[in-house]
């Protein structure tokens, strides 16, 4: 550069000058070129070029200043052509500028504007050795045909409660500490030993390794759900304040308002619970029971008590809730990641081609909208629906398509 600064007979800051502006010229004739006229100079990126460069030269004798200058010609030509964000490019076009603006405010469609889901669980703990009320809470709950994540407590598992929990299949196997203790007073290593001590014990006198953990006393840490999640754990309950690596469902309500001596909560409020979960945003409702707490004097099992819980599971399954296991629930979840929504002509696309299972989801009317259909494409008639329309079962490997009008 100098050599040819000097054949010319001009200064060597005349000339990267000159280099400067050409290559400034270059850069507006290319814009002006390719039908992308409306340009976007920016001024404060290249005069924080000219300023570098100048307090370099100020330092530097004469002989280095044309290299300071041909690096700030290479800044002005890679800010022009390979610049990765907007405030080191010097020259943009408003075409572009639009079009991001217009990409930005692109919303893309999720599950909770087309559908809701709803889930009940029932969560038995302390099952381990009093078998007569287990088998009375089982055989109610299979009467209502609903399924219950049945908390076990290795350590006190008797052989007539294996039994029947052997026969027990539509039911969830959890496992509920090993004999019962307070996890957060425990360290990582003695929680880890616990959790795999009651989990082989489960799976050698059972036959099925659990994948819900329920930590006694809602005495779940972080170490906890780690010591869980590396046995092969997917679900864990109630760890508040702490990350818990896994799925973390919280409950809901308890069933009983005293264990000693036993009572249950009343079954209006239960009700109300159930009615104010449904006019939610939540997603899930849990309730915990104990099924020793519906054993009355004599050690017989009280009816009275009994009835209240078939009428509290009755008043769920009028609702429309379906009820799941927890096992159940987090396999929901994971199924609902795999439904794509995309949005077409003022039209929602939900496509279940991923999912392995059926799905009973609430379709969502529109702000302002009367009714909506929906339709499997190539397979139903659009089916009508507005807000007062029962739940809506999504097939696996299916295309729908929802209006609103």
């Amino acid at each position: 550069m100098k050599g040819i600064a000097e054949r010319y007979g001009i200064t060597h800051t005349r000339f990267v000058g000159i280099v400067c502006v050409s290559a400034l010229l270059l850069m507006l004739l290319y814009s002006v070129v390719s039908r992308q006229e409306r340009i976007v100079f920016n001024f404060l990126y290249a005069f924080f070029i000219v300023l570098v460069a100048a307090a370099l030269a100020f330092f530097l004798r004469d002989v280095a200043k044309a290299h300071v200058y041909a690096v700030c010609v290479l800044l002005f030509v890679s800010g022009f052509l390979v610049a990765e964000y907007d405030n080191t490019l010097l020259v943009r076009t408003r075409t572009m500028e639009e079009f991001r603006t217009v990409l930005g405010e692109v919303e893309y469609p999720t599950i909770n504007e087309v559908f809701s889901v709803k889930y009940a669980v029932l969560r038995n703990d302390d099952v381990g050795d009093h078998s007569l009320a287990t088998a009375a809470l089982l055989s109610c709950a299979d009467e209502a045909g609903v399924s219950i994540t049945l908390g076990v407590i290795p350590a006190r598992l008797d052989a007539e409660t294996a039994l029947l929990l052997s026969g027990a299949t539509r039911h969830e196997i959890a496992t509920h500490g090993y004999a019962h203790e307070h996890f957060n007073v425990l360290s990582f290593e003695e929680q880890y030993a616990l959790i795999d001590a009651g989990t082989a014990l489960i799976q050698r006198v059972l036959g099925v390794r659990p994948t819900t953990f329920i930590p006694p006393y809602d005495s779940g840490t972080a170490d906890t759900a780690l010591a869980c999640r590396l046995l092969g754990y997917d679900t864990i309950t109630d760890v508040r304040d702490h990350p818990s690596f896994l799925l973390n469902v919280i409950n809901s309500i308890y069933y009983e308002t005293c264990f000693d001596p036993p009572r249950h909560e009343d079954l209006d409020v239960l009700k109300r619970g159930i009615d104010d979960f449904l006019e939610s945003g939540e997603e899930v409702h849990v309730t915990i029971l104990h099924d020793w707490t519906v054993i009355g004097e004599g050690g017989a099992i009280d009816e009275e008590r009994l009835s209240a819980f078939r009428e509290y599971v009755g008043y769920i399954r009028s609702c429309g809730l379906e009820v799941v296991t927890l096992g159940e629930y987090h396999d929901r979840k994971e199924d609902l990641s795999r439904i794509d929504i995309d949005i077409h002509d003022g039209a929602f696309y939900i496509d279940t081609l991923h999912c392995t299972g059926s799905h009973a989801v609430n379709l969502l009317l529109q702000s302002g909208r009367s009714y909506g259909t929906i339709e499997a494409l190539m397979h139903e008639e659009p089916v009508r629906f507005d807000e007062s329309s029962p739940a809506y079962v999504l097939e696996p490997g299916m295309l729908y398509v929802v209006r609103y009008y």
